[in-house]
């Protein structure tokens, strides 16, 4: 199975007003590292704090650099009908990427996507969850955390090794993901509220509650505390109320 790597590193968190300003494209063929593609890009403003302290990049090193549009057409090559891995790819890579390539008038092609994160959420019951504790559980390392090429590859080598305990089968795979996602959605969304004053509402009536946040946003990445044990009670609560509904 063929799979493509995707990290992205942003000048901020907004995909509205932040750009890319690295790109990488990671390529396994059958669990071998077989391709590697990058690019720095100009993101025409200055990166944030953040960012800069993360990667290690300056404004000047990027000023020089060719925009987004001139990579757009060899990215969308790439991509299209291609399996992308990331991690938190679906919060975060893919809707920068979907916004970038809207900016230059081209719709994101056609692909498959796994979040080695949403997986990795789902199996780790205990403890931090960012791509370096990850890749500490599981006996790997990176050599350059925080970079595109470098998580890009993390994210598929993540999603390897955990692979004996997920399903062998993509469309399975896919759905999956999909049920977890949602449930971990939810579990965020509770923990927010809580933040804001505690729950009113029985947990699951939640589950239809349509205006809750539902975006796994990127601090869940390098998030730097132990997740509260608000969140494994409310799974376990809410995973024995569905099976008995």
């Amino acid at each position: 199975m063929k799979l493509i790597g995707l990290d992205t590193e942003t000048t901020g968190l907004s995909p509205e007003e932040d750009r890319i300003f690295e790109i990488a494209l990671v390529t396994f063929e059958d669990g071998e590292l077989v391709d590697r593609w990058e690019a720095m890009i100009n993101p025409q403003k200055p990166l944030s704090e953040d960012s800069i302290k993360k990667t290690g990049v300056t404004n000047e090193e990027l000023q020089n650099k060719m925009l987004f549009s001139y990579y757009a057409h060899e990215i969308v090559r790439r991509i299209e009908g291609q399996i992308l891995v990331g991690y938190n790819i679906i919060g975060f890579d893919m809707p920068f990427l979907s916004a970038e390539l809207k900016r230059v008038g081209i719709e994101m092609p056609p692909c498959k996507v796994i979040d080695a994160f949403v997986f990795a959420y789902g199996l780790f019951k205990e403890g931090r969850r960012s791509l370096i504790d990850i890749l500490a559980r599981l006996g790997l390392s990176t050599e350059r955390a925080h970079r595109a090429c470098a998580d890009a590859e993390s994210a598929v080598r993540v999603l390897l090794a955990m692979a004996p305990g997920l399903p062998s089968d993509l469309d399975e795979l896919l759905r999956l993901q999909s049920q977890w996602l949602e449930k971990q959605r939810l579990e965020k969304s509770q923990w927010k509220r809580k933040d804001k004053g505690g729950l009113t509402a029985e947990p699951l009536d939640l589950l239809r509650d349509e205006t809750l946040d539902t975006s796994l946003g990127p601090a869940y990445l390098y998030q730097t505390t132990d997740l509260d044990p608000l969140r494994f009670f409310l799974r376990s609560y809410l995973g024995s109320k569905a099976t008995k509904g």
